[in-house]
């Protein structure tokens, strides 16, 4: 599973348009449909080839709820992005 986390740079005249992705197999998505009704039906899912599917949080609301949902829960290095949004 891996997540990314898109936040755009913001400029005069230009919307902010931050994201997370979670994109994994497609047979994960019971952990997707529990973390949606976690965020109170924030996020969509959207197919990616056959056999992977996408979690889109886009909503600024659903961001910080996932934030604070696995803030300190993380053990990998790989979540420099993420520590640096919180």
């Amino acid at each position: 599973m891996a997540a990314i986390l898109y936040l755009a740079k913001v400029s005069l005249g230009k919307v902010l348009n931050p994201r997370i992705i979670f994109t994994s197999p497609i047979n994960n998505i019971g952990l997707y449909a529990y973390i949606q009704y976690q965020l109170e039906g924030i996020g969509r899912f959207q197919l990616a080839g056959d056999k992977t599917i996408r979690y889109i949080i886009g909503d600024i609301k659903g961001i910080i709820s996932i934030v604070n949902l696995i803030s300190g829960k993380l053990r990998t290095p790989n979540n420099k992005r993420l520590n640096n949004l919180i």
